[in-house]
């Protein structure tokens, strides 16, 4: 179950409580119907939803705590922050940012071209490390500037 919903001492949050972690439909559930948790913690990406979704579900639902967001290290968090705002303002949110393996995979991998038939160690056609990959390493990791989606 990828979500927390908190009530333990944390920064900002009351100094009394735990954390308990629970699922999505759980969430809305004591959302709508009991008391609501000091705060809820969830990763940017998991297997059955994302950050989109559980912000939806606390917006709808007039959540007022705090809603923090793990992530591994980003180029830009601003950005995350400032999409879920874009679709539900007024949410108390905010993005922690962690290493591996607490904060996930480090890095995307980026898609190789296939080699060509018959060739089975032959490198992929065309650039596969791009300007975006500055290091050589096959994947966007923070260390290559810029960011995979600028153009």
């Amino acid at each position: 179950m990828p979500i927390a919903a908190l009530t333990r001492t944390l920064p900002g949050l009351p100094p009394q409580g735990g954390i308990e972690p629970v699922s999505l439909r759980a969430l809305e559930t004591r959302l709508a119907v009991e008391a609501p948790p000091d705060g809820v913690l969830s990763p940017l990406f998991w297997q059955d939803g994302d950050v989109m979704e559980a912000a939806r579900l606390l917006w709808c639902l007039e959540f007022s705590g705090p809603y923090r967001i793990v992530s591994p290290p980003l180029p830009r968090p601003g950005m995350v922050i400032d999409e879920v705002l874009a679709h539900f303002p007024g949410l108390d949110i905010a993005l922690v940012q962690l290493p591996p393996p607490y904060g996930g995979p480090a890095g995307t991998p980026r898609r190789r071209a296939e080699g060509r038939e018959g060739d089975g160690d032959a490198e992929p056609e065309g650039n596969e490390d791009g300007p975006d990959d500055q290091d050589g390493n096959d994947t966007w990791d923070g260390n290559d500037g810029g960011g995979p989606h600028e153009g």
